[in-house]
């Protein structure tokens, strides 16, 4: 069973800043090429808590195996991006990346009130691709040469939908 928690400071375990010292867990993120101790994600809590982002640990039976946020919150316009990392890499392929955006999906639409939601990613990230498509979001543009990754410009695939859309999916199952 999958839960959302806040995700506080006791999140910060060892486990949890081993997740990025792996470059296959971490490849996608956007510390991709940095190293992280406890200093520094202690700090990067604190500044997403300033943003007023909404992050949450992922756990599976109790066990922290991820992270999820709802970010870059736009109240004035009623929209904002998702984002998921599955730390733990004996749950890839497991499907916990569809079933923690339907999670965030609901939180964000049903809870926050937003109109739209929104997910953007690397192009030849196909887990995250998959998950989008998955969850009904359609790929609205193609961002070129949009994040400098691995030594280059890498193109952004940028995915959403609207509250309406979501709520007639939802009727639907």
């Amino acid at each position: 069973m999958i839960k959302l928690i806040p995700f506080t400071k006791e999140h910060i375990s060892l486990k949890y800043i081993a997740w990025f010292h792996d470059p296959e867990v971490c490849k996608y993120t956007e510390n991709f090429e940095s190293v992280w101790g406890k200093d520094d994600a202690a700090e990067w809590l604190h500044n997403t808590q300033e943003q007023g982002d909404q992050v949450y640990a992922i756990l599976h039976a109790g066990d922290h195996i991820g992270n999820c946020a709802i970010t870059n919150i736009d109240k004035v316009n009623s929209h904002a991006g998702m984002s998921f990392l599955i730390g733990d890499r004996g749950y890839w392929g497991k499907g916990i990346g569809t079933i923690v955006g339907q999670m965030l999906m609901a939180i964000g639409f049903t809870q926050m009130g937003l109109n739209k939601m929104w997910i953007g990613t690397l192009e030849d990230n196909v887990a995250m691709n998959t998950v989008a498509i998955n969850l009904g979001f359609y790929n609205v543009n193609l961002f070129l040469e949009e994040k400098w990754y691995q030594d280059g410009y890498a193109h952004v695939l940028k995915y959403s939908m609207l509250k309406a859309e979501y709520l007639m999916m939802k009727n639907e199952k």
